[in-house]
């Protein structure tokens, strides 16, 4: 059989009509970083600096076991290269006498686009959805796909037509399923595969768009949860089938065909030509895959190892002196938070139980509950903000659609909670919340995707919001805090709706066997790391002390093991609080300078001595010989950034003063439980070495360790 591939779906009706909306509200959209037609974008799987966390390379995993090999896990990262992940869309071309035999690339190209979302992989069949592996013949099979069927488990099974999926599209998908070979006895799909031209982007972004904004019985649209545009599915690599599963329960088939032709023009015009493996996907876990490890221990182990590759110089021996303190902050600001991989899941973009039980959890980016206009003249006015970011995807444009739809949306399907109405209950206001913090997230998501394939840093530094107090990624990380830690009463017994207030319709998505304070607590682990990596200082996130210093997120990572990763997490924040100045108004375009006044807090996580207890410390001789060479040479590598800084400068802030029990005692504390008798003399000696500088610095009596009264102010 001679069988060739010809790029590009074609599935777009050519006939529709009116460019207009489409020839001006797109233009700017389009101007950069469009793939000319019949090409493709391979990506880069190690695009250190962008949203996809590498394009459609051909690897998914880490790679290395030894010492500071990644571990990576090939079934969790997701990232494009997934061999799981559905191939581009291409036209087949069976030409007449050749045999049409079964071919296992289908299942991941032609079938995994159109039917896997709900009959499986390989076709074994999901829940009500049927097995397509039973062999009824090619006439049958072809008779359902073309007419349909109404009244099926999921509603309906769409039609779908030759122009959307193609005859020998069809005959190849219905041999491997069948595990058959037959004789073409026409030449098949060889005609009418050109590539999408311009106008007919153009059609189906106009004709999409409309669509996408169509409300359904409860006046929502596509665009009520996924924002202006259809980004997210284009992007993430949503095949059609599960498109039209999840769609038609909200518009009808042809809104439905249009909304899908609107994602394959997408698609088309910016290349996208390995979408990811959605199943999988999570955006912006750091490198793009999971460190490996069946439990928090073993993958914290993994990332202490791949950290003592990247900064070596911490675990060289006792780091006790200037030089090896400056030299080790360099090797810690030269790892980039956005793409070293770690041991924690980040939240995939979507969950569906249809999937599987793992998918029945509440940890994902997209709202259950939809933002919808609150009236006519709001819709007018919402979406002119749409069509505006549309026009000129920029932040400003980005954080006027956020602002505008505290007023011009609300949340259906949720009730806002008054905390002074009669029989208020806290719990109530976790999902009218959190939904709209996930609202907001999506925004931001998209917008990164966008700048992605538009050719631009998909992962930038959060300078352009509007900061503080934009950081919804950190927020919802912090409002699944309170609901697990403190305000999650005994009685819930694992009711969804009674602890956290979820719709009916969200419930049913949830596995009912997990525990909901598990979930809760991925969650924040999730959000908190995410929202950490937008603004590595914390500076811009919020106002409160105990978000500067991370205190919730550094006390969960090490309650749940993750050792190193506290540690990293903590001084890799703090070092970017003192020399990278991200975020503080004064230094935003001026010199880098050191901010003492939060740069060397340990707060309440060395204060209360989380970091020095024995029985909350790694288990495995091997990993705690790791962790308390990073601990104690980290603790030491501070002390002398921040000697040295007073001796250069002859500055001292309020927390030199007003906080040495914190800075002073921790290092020695450490040195004393965990660390020999030499070591601890020389970490002595380095507190001694500070409190000097701060004496010399500051007209005060000497404090020393273990004095307990604080002096008078004194600083710069």
């Amino acid at each position: 059989m001679k069988t060739q591939f010809i790029s590009s779906r074609g599935g777009v009706n050519a006939s529709r009509s009116g460019v207009s909306l489409a020839a001006t509200l797109f233009a700017s959209l389009f101007a950069v970083g469009a793939c000319a037609p019949g090409t493709s974008s391979e990506g880069n799987g190690d695009d250190t600096d962008s949203a996809g966390q590498g394009g459609s390379g051909p690897n998914q995993g880490g790679t290395g076991t030894g010492e500071g090999g990644l571990g990576g896990s090939a079934s969790s990262g997701g990232t494009g290269g997934s061999p799981e992940a559905p191939m581009p869309a291409k036209r087949i071309c069976i030409e007449a006498g050749s045999e049409v035999k079964p071919d296992p690339a289908t299942l991941n190209g032609v079938y995994a686009l159109n039917c896997a979302g709900c009959h499986g992989a390989t076709g074994q069949g999901v829940g009500k959805f049927p097995k397509l592996t039973e062999d009824k013949g090619f006439e049958a099979f072809s008779k359902i796909v073309r007419e349909g069927k109404e009244g099926t488990a999921a509603g309906v099974m769409p039609a779908f037509s030759e122009s959307h999926l193609s005859e020998s599209e069809l005959l190849q998908v219905y041999v491997t399923l069948a595990g058959k070979t037959l004789k073409a006895d026409r030449t098949l799909g060889c005609n009418g595969a050109s590539p999408l031209d311009e106008a007919a982007i153009a059609r189906a972004f106009e004709t999409g768009l409309k669509e996408w904004r169509a409300p359904d019985h409860e006046d929502a649209a596509c665009a009520s949860c996924h924002g202006p545009m259809p980004i997210d599915l284009a992007y993430i690599g949503y095949d059609d089938a599960t498109i039209f599963r999840r769609a038609l329960k909200h518009i009808s088939e042809a809104q439905t065909r249009a909304v899908i032709d609107f994602v394959h023009a997408i698609r088309a015009k910016y290349g996208i030509a390995g979408p990811k493996n959605f199943m999988e996907f999570r955006p912006f876990q750091p490198g793009g895959l999971i460190i490996g490890g069946a439990t928090p221990a073993e993958r914290d182990h993994k990332f202490g190892l791949n950290l003592k590759q990247a900064a070596p110089t911490l675990f060289d021996g006792v780091l006790d002196t200037k030089a090896e303190a400056l030299k080790a902050k360099d090797e810690l600001l030269a790892i980039n938070p956005r793409t070293f991989p770690i041991g924690i899941a980040l939240n995939r973009w979507t969950e569906d139980i249809h999937h599987g039980k793992e998918h029945g959890t509440l940890n994902e980016w997209i709202p259950d509950r939809p933002h919808i206009p609150v009236d006519k003249a709001a819709e007018t006015a919402l979406y002119a903000l749409h069509d505006k970011y549309i026009a000129n995807p920029t932040w400003e444009n980005l954080w006027a659609i956020q602002d505008a739809g505290k007023t011009l949306t609300k949340l259906t399907g949720v009730t806002k909670p008054d905390a002074k109405a009669p029989g208020y209950n806290e719990h109530d206001d976790f999902a009218f919340r959190s939904y709209g913090l996930k609202y907001e997230s999506v925004l931001f998501a998209q917008h990164h995707f966008l700048e992605e394939l538009r050719g631009r840093p998909g992962l930038s530094k959060m300078s352009a919001s509007p900061f503080p107090e934009r950081n919804s990624l950190w927020e919802l990380g912090d409002l699944a805090r309170t609901r697990e830690s403190v305000f999650f009463p005994n009685d819930c017994k694992g009711s969804w709706n009674t602890c956290l207030g979820l719709p009916a319709d969200a419930v049913e998505k949830i596995d009912q066997a997990q525990n909901p304070r598990t979930m809760l607590k991925d969650l924040k682990v999730a959000w908190f790391w995410v929202g950490w990596f937008f603004d590595t200082t914390l500076y811009r996130t919020n106002k409160s002390n105990s978000t500067k210093v991370s205190e919730y997120f550094t006390a969960e990572l090490y309650e749940r093991g993750y050792f190193n990763h506290t540690v990293y997490h903590r001084f890799r924040k703090n070092l970017a609080a003192a020399y990278e100045h991200q975020g503080v108004a004064k230094d935003a375009n001026g010199e880098p300078g050191i901010d003492h006044y939060w740069a060397h807090t340990y707060g309440y996580y060395m204060a209360y001595n989380r970091g020095i207890e024995l029985e909350k410390m790694p288990k495995d001789p091997e990993a705690l010989a790791l962790y308390k060479t990073l601990a104690g040479n980290t603790f030491r590598m501070m002390m002398l950034l921040a000697t040295e800084h007073i001796q250069r400068t002859g500055k001292v802030s309020d927390r030199e003063v007003m906080r040495p029990i914190y800075r002073s005692t921790m290092p020695i504390a450490f040195s004393e439980k965990h660390e020999s008798a030499e070591t601890l003399a020389k970490t002595k000696q380095i507190v001694d070495e500070y409190e000097a500088a701060v004496d010399a610095a500051c007209d005060r009596r000497p404090l020393r360790y273990g004095e307990q009264p604080y002096p008078k102010h004194c600083g710069p």
